[in-house]
């Protein structure tokens, strides 16, 4: 049967835009990684790919002249799947059931029998799910060894620097005998650990013997479920102060953008 997961509001808020909410509805997200994580292939952004299940119920709330558009903005304001999920952004590997989403950029994937098979990205993202067998060994080499062109001409650097590592990871985390099998079976494989520097993460999540510095430079180390800068430098202290020690206790809407890949865990969630 399916289950309600997200409720979304869309519309610039101008006079004369309409308002849209989206109601997402599946009876795979109980067994879908990205729901377990608060994230969606079906949640509306730019750009963004649409995995094989789902679906969304859209409804028109007019102007901001019709009766309509303020229901509509109360009751989805109020529903308890409010803006519950995002879109899962640098995400390349998704596992649902017994099956697999890829998603990696600057590729195109296609199953022809069992063999996957790699071609340069053209126009439009790669979306692609699969059996979970048909990750063998030998496929996932395909994909960590293609090397895409721009429509352009020349190699996507980014791709064999960014997309495969992350993809090996995220496949080690979601896929760990399949992971397993690659490595045996190509144990000189050099793999790279993703770099995630210039990422933003749940400060709750990351490394806590590892040290954050805010905007300002103020650099902050944990101490248990507190943050501490012992020398905070800032133009807004009381009593024309310039240096105070600073403790705040650590919540779960805090961020912090990653400088230093030591900062992360396999715990660290990102946003």
């Amino acid at each position: 049967m399916e289950k309600l997961i997200n409720v979304g509001l869309y519309g610039d808020g101008s006079r004369k835009a309409r308002l849209r909410a989206e109601y997402i509805y599946c009876d795979h997200a109980e067994e879908c990684s990205a729901y377990k994580e608060g994230r969606c292939f079906r949640v509306t952004t730019l750009f963004g790919l649409r995995c094989e299940f789902g679906r969304i119920n859209h409804v028109d709330g007019g102007t901001k002249q019709s009766k309509m558009y303020h229901r509509l903005y109360r009751e989805a304001k109020a529903d308890e799947h409010y803006h519950k999920l995002s879109y899962p952004s640098n995400t390349y590997i998704t596992r649902i059931g017994n099956g697999v989403f890829l998603t990696p950029p600057y590729i195109n994937i296609e199953l022809q029998g069992e063999r996957l098979m790699c071609h340069d990205p053209g126009f439009g993202g790669n979306r692609l799910f699969v059996p979970q067998e048909v990750l063998t060994p030998e496929n996932i080499k395909r994909i960590c060894d293609y090397r895409p062109h721009a429509l352009m001409g020349g190699e996507i650097t980014d791709y064999q620097a960014k997309t495969v590592p992350m993809f090996l990871h995220q496949l080690s985390q979601l896929c760990p005998e399949l992971f397993e099998a690659f490595t045996t079976m190509y144990p000189d494989y050099n793999i790279t650990p993703p770099n995630w520097t210039g990422r933003y993460a749940k400060l709750s999540t990351c490394n806590r013997k590892a040290e954050y510095k805010d905007l300002q430079g103020n650099l902050f180390h944990f101490d248990g479920d507190d943050i501490v800068c012992d020398c905070y430098c800032s133009s807004f202290l009381p009593f024309n102060g310039s240096l105070t020690k600073l403790r705040m206790a650590v919540t779960d809407s805090m961020t912090v953008k990653i400088t230093d890949n030591n900062q992360v865990t396999n715990e660290t969630i990102f946003v």
